[in-house]
């Protein structure tokens, strides 16, 4: 069978194109591998090879620039990234090319179901609750700005704040916003910033891509801010962007730029607000001087104003007439003074002679009480001796019946006794040193002690006969 003829390379190189572009399964395609020979052309072209991460596989990408200036996140040489585009074959050299419209660190969305897995589990402990977030204060006049050195938030929230509220003493706090050492340098500068008595500190930074944000999203950073008592207002990348650290903070804006317009007031605003605040005052005041003014003046054309005198005479008057009532009331309480002598002299007269009647009765009373007391003693001292005497005889008899009920135990516990047993001949066969109550509990060749009321006998068993019951 012959092989297909093409009349020119052009013809064959067109075939290829037939064949290859608008397949669909080489539209909107990704595939992950390594960057390799990445280079930027002046016109603004990226070209780069994609290798294969395990095997020797290449294939050659390109990104054209108004593609690339949309992109947020751009290759270097050595990443491992995931390439999403179409292969095509656009020129006549048959060059089958990958022509990417969008590219991003390979692994991306592992690292995204960590960031929804730590986001549930903080806000599950409670720290997005905005119950638990600072009030901001109106008039900030201690500001901490936290963002990287130089940077284009850096700038755009240093302008925002000279325009808006140019009062204010702002504070920079340089520290790294990207890669893996940031939350660590970002922790230790809000850390810093947070102990020198700021009002508010703003934590911000410019645009990127997921991975360069995802600094923000670590759970030692969230835990730093949600701890801090300075109220921290970020701004971190574009109006879509929102980090862990957004979402623990006292208050989050969209841009660096909206962070500044959200945390300060406008200084035209205020000055505004003080005119307006003064005009209101100024005319509160020319009300109340113009009230009083003229209530003064109806004051001052009372009759009582032009003859002060008529103002107190009542009180004159009503002076005197107390001034009498007090002179009779004086005059009333000489009278009961002296009546209340007299009879004080009558009562101190009347207790004397009572006192003297109740002393006699006194002593009558306490010579007849002592004389019952001794006749009383007398008689119990007997009656004690009495029963003295019957209780000594009753514990006698008690000690001398008991006595004799001890002996009689005695002789019967004696008789009892294995003791007295042994010391009539009989003897206790033991083994091992417990008593054998039956010849069956004995094995010939066994060694047999026998205690008896002078000693002990060691023996060993010969033979045994058991006796018929």
């Amino acid at each position: 069978m012959s092989g297909m003829h093409y009349r020119s390379v052009d013809a064959l190189v067109a075939a290829l194109k037939r064949i290859v572009n608008g397949q669909p399964a080489l539209q909107n395609i990704s595939v992950e591998g390594e960057v390799l020979k990445a280079r930027v052309t002046t016109s603004g072209h990226l070209y780069f090879t994609l290798k294969d991460s395990q095997g020797d596989g290449e294939i050659g990408c390109t990104v054209w620039a108004s593609t690339l200036r949309r992109l947020s996140y751009v290759p270097k040489n050595g990443d491992r990234i995931t390439v999403t585009g179409t292969v095509e074959i656009k020129y006549t050299s048959a060059d089958l090319k990958l022509y990417a419209v969008k590219m991003e660190p390979a692994g991306l969305a592992q690292f995204y179901l960590q960031y929804q897995q730590l986001r549930a589990r903080l806000e599950k402990e409670g720290l997005f609750d905005p119950a638990h977030k600072k009030p901001l204060p109106k008039y900030p006049m201690r500001i901490a700005v936290v963002t990287g050195d130089g940077t284009s938030g850096y700038q755009d929230v240093m302008h925002w704040l000279s325009r808006r509220w140019p009062v204010a003493h702002v504070q920079a706090y340089p520290c790294v916003v990207q890669g893996n050492s940031a939350p660590r340098d970002i922790i230790r500068t809000l850390t810093e910033a947070d102990q020198n008595d700021h009002d508010i500190i703003l934590l911000v930074r410019g645009g990127g891509g997921f991975m360069e944000l995802f600094c923000f999203n670590d759970e030692a950073l969230a835990r730093c801010i949600y701890a801090m008592k300075t109220p921290v207002v970020t701004g971190i990348g574009h109006e879509d962007d929102t980090t862990i650290a957004d979402s623990v903070a006292d208050l989050r804006a969209n841009v660096p730029s909206a962070a500044v317009v959200t945390a300060v007031p406008d200084m035209q605003e205020v000055l505004h607000e003080l005119h307006v605040m003064e005009d209101t005052m100024r005319l509160c005041m020319n009300n109340a001087l113009m009230q009083k003014k003229t209530h003064l003046a109806r004051i001052t054309e009372m009759p009582l104003w032009q003859n002060p005198q008529r103002m107190y005479e009542p009180y004159r008057l009503r002076l005197a007439a107390d001034e009498q009532a007090l002179l009779s009331v004086r005059e009333k309480t000489a009278q009961r003074r002296a009546q209340l002598n007299r009879l004080y002299q009558i009562l101190q007269s009347r207790i004397q002679k009572n006192t003297q009647e109740w002393d006699r009765q006194l002593s009558r009373a306490s010579y007849e009480l002592q004389s019952a007391v001794q006749q009383r003693l007398v008689s119990e001292k007997t009656a004690c001796t009495q029963y003295e005497e019957k209780l000594k005889e009753a514990v006698y008899a008690a000690g001398e019946s008991r006595k004799k009920q001890f002996l009689a135990s005695v002789q019967l516990l004696d008789a009892l006794s294995p003791l007295s047993i042994l010391s009539r001949g009989y003897g206790v066969v033991l083994k091992d040193g417990a008593s054998l109550r039956s010849v069956k509990d004995a094995q010939e060749g066994e060694q047999l002690t026998v205690r008896m009321s002078d000693g002990e006998l060691i023996t060993e068993m010969k033979g045994k006969k058991l006796y018929e019951q």
